[in-house]
């Protein structure tokens, strides 16, 4: 089967995940954690229009988003800011100067069932636990958006952090003061995928229950890594180590994953979507195809990115006509 195309549609949560080509640049440190917190607020200022947030993390050397897709440019403009700050902070925070950092592009995958999804958001919340940073999210130092979540407090204000006051020994306080008071606001929708995928008429009590299937799913898997740690006697890092991590820690990546279709585990729901998803695609093609006999009225497919319009008319040619 070949490689699935990145497709952002309105009516399904999505899955997004892009990581570094090398290294664990992202550390916990305090300077980090503000930087990343601060872009990702400007992102969500400039872009939020378009796309809802609904549970993130931030690991050393990759990142995973669930969000809801209001608007598939946005989300691209929203992950293209996103990175290029992040890079711009890496590279001045190593006193370097335009070396890449993540990879091209990111992965977007939409979720079909509430199950995949409760499933997809405790993979989330316990990266850190599978990597053995830390015993439980809570002691997790990095950038997550479970405290929001478990507290129920989805919106936050930090320091707008400009890039010129990024530097290789700044701290969260110079960065601070160099914000001149201004500040960034991110606000967290971890509820807005649910009416997407929750068929009939939802209640408040059903979106508490399914939060609910979330803790104990993270607290579920927190245990099945405890005990295997016992098992194989390895100790987590910790949060006072991950905290005082250096940024230019080597890493070459080992794992990577086949990209998906979709994340569904009812077979019959996963051929019914990847068979639209075809369909769609094809759709395209004949739009494309009826650009370049000049009808450009027609409307690529919601959710697909559509490329350039076609060169109908040689301009070099028709100057030599002319002569």
């Amino acid at each position: 089967m070949p490689s699935p195309p990145r497709i952002l549609l309105p009516e399904y949560p999505v899955l997004i995940t892009t990581r570094t080509e090398q290294g664990l640049p992202f550390v916990s440190t305090e300077v980090m954690t503000l930087i990343l917190l601060s872009t990702l607020a400007k992102a969500y200022e400039l872009y939020g229009d378009g796309i809802k947030v609904c549970h993130f993390i931030i690991m050393g050397n990759h990142l995973h988003l669930l969000i809801i897709v209001k608007s598939p440019d946005a989300v691209a403009a929203f992950m293209n800011y996103l990175k290029m700050e992040t890079a711009h902070a890496v590279n001045k925070l190593l006193a370097r100067r335009k070396r890449t950092v993540w990879e091209d592009g990111y992965d977007a995958v939409s979720i079909l069932t509430v199950n995949d999804a409760i499933e997809k958001i405790a993979y989330i919340y316990t990266n850190p636990q599978k990597a053995n940073l830390v015993e439980k999210i809570e002691e997790y130092p990095g950038v997550s958006s479970w405290k929001m979540f478990s507290e129920n407090k989805l919106s936050i204000e930090v320091p707008r952090i400009a890039r010129p006051s990024i530097e290789p020994r700044c701290s969260v306080e110079s960065l601070t003061e160099a914000s001149l008071g201004k500040t960034a606001s991110f606000t967290l929708s971890p509820n807005s995928w649910i009416p997407l995928l929750y068929e009939g008429t939802l209640e408040e009590s059903e979106i508490q229950e399914i939060n609910t299937k979330i803790h104990e799913r993270v607290r579920q898997i927190e245990a099945e890594y405890q005990n295997t740690r016992q098992v194989k006697q390895i100790q987590v890092l910790g949060a006072k180590r991950l905290s005082r991590q250096a940024i230019d820690k080597p890493y070459s990546p080992s794992k990577f994953s086949k990209r998906m279709w979709c994340i569904c585990k009812d077979l019959e729901l996963r051929a019914s979507f990847i068979n639209s998803i075809k369909a769609l695609i094809d759709s395209a093609k004949k739009v494309y195809n009826l650009w370049k006999t000049g009808d450009t009225k027609v409307r690529y497919p919601v959710g697909m990115f559509p490329p350039r319009f076609p060169r109908l008319v040689n301009p070099y040619r028709a100057a030599l006509a002319n002569t």
